[in-house]
């Protein structure tokens, strides 16, 4: 039994999008706002009705799904966020579990299986709320969202690089992933977007990724922190995969996350993850971001 809860379906595949609408509208009894892009999205979030979930495409016309996974975490409510994209996609799924999405899930979409995600997350969204009190934070954090996502300044640093700077980073990553024999290198930014990513991302070893993104934003639960400089390095170790995230970065902040084999050495690791950031660093450096 549901209370009529209100959903934002942003989908840019016109069935898909129809689809979801009527099984959540029909099967569910929720109420659907249904539009097909990140713009569309974004004017819903900031409108004066609240929404308790949003169900979005990955890949979305010139702002992706995971640039609305953005947004909704610099919310003080944080909405939990379902996510669908065409295949598992090693760069999607690392953003969209370090952004913390409840789920991510692949077409074809089993419809039972989402009605059934949808009502177990609006209940555990429903025990928070009971617990917290977000009304006092929520014009605050809608008219700075506006302000931040308006303003070029202070655009998340992925969508100010120039190609050269991209293909920098690239080949960096690609140096890094030979040498420390990793399966997965990628570069995040402050706003948790990715900037760069190389290599492949098993759906097996998204357990011990999600695992290890959220240990790194807890620090009661750090497995290992070093300070170094302006260097922070944090080590994982899960059954199949060792994770390794590096923050640094004083004028444009980033984290570089390494997954290799659980038999890595992690001294090794960590001096070729030192080395990159540094290269990445001093060019970031020269990184100068301008209003239009």
């Amino acid at each position: 039994m549901t209370n009529g809860e209100r959903i934002l379906v942003v989908c840019q595949n016109d069935a898909l999008r129809y689809e979801l609408a009527d099984t959540l509208e029909q099967g569910g009894g929720y109420r659907i706002t249904a539009v097909g892009t990140f713009d569309e999205a974004l004017h819903e979030l900031l409108s004066d009705e609240p929404y308790a979930m949003i169900v979005s495409e990955v890949n979305l016309p010139v702002m992706s799904g995971l640039d609305l996974l953005t947004v909704v975490g610099m919310q003080s409510n944080r909405l939990p966020v379902i996510m669908i994209d065409d295949d598992l996609v090693a760069k999607s799924a690392l953003a969209a579990f370090r952004l913390g999405a409840v789920d991510y899930l692949c077409k074809p979409i089993d419809m039972d299986f989402m009605l059934m995600r949808v009502g177990t997350e609006l209940e555990r969204r429903q025990l928070l709320l009971q617990e917290n009190d977000f009304a006092d934070e929520a014009h605050t954090t809608k008219t700075n969202l506006r302000e931040a996502w308006m303003n070029p300044a202070t655009r998340p640093i992925a969508f100010v690089l120039k190609r050269s700077q991209y293909k920098f980073i690239e080949e960096r990553l690609t140096d890094l992933k030979a040498n420390t024999h990793a399966t997965f290198v990628g570069l995040i930014d402050s706003a948790h977007n990715i900037v760069n990513a190389v290599g492949e991302l098993a759906q097996t070893d998204l357990l011990s990724l999600r695992q290890a993104l959220e240990a790194a934003n807890s620090n009661a639960q750090l497995a290992r922190v070093l300070h170094e400089n302006h260097f922070s390095h944090t080590h994982f170790e899960g059954t199949n995969n060792c994770v390794f995230i590096t923050d640094f970065g004083d004028l444009q902040p980033v984290s570089l996350v390494v997954i290799c084999p659980a038999d890595a050495k992690p001294g090794m690791v960590w001096l070729w993850c030192k080395r990159t950031a540094s290269e990445i660093d001093e060019m970031l450096r020269e990184v100068v971001v301008t209003p239009y």
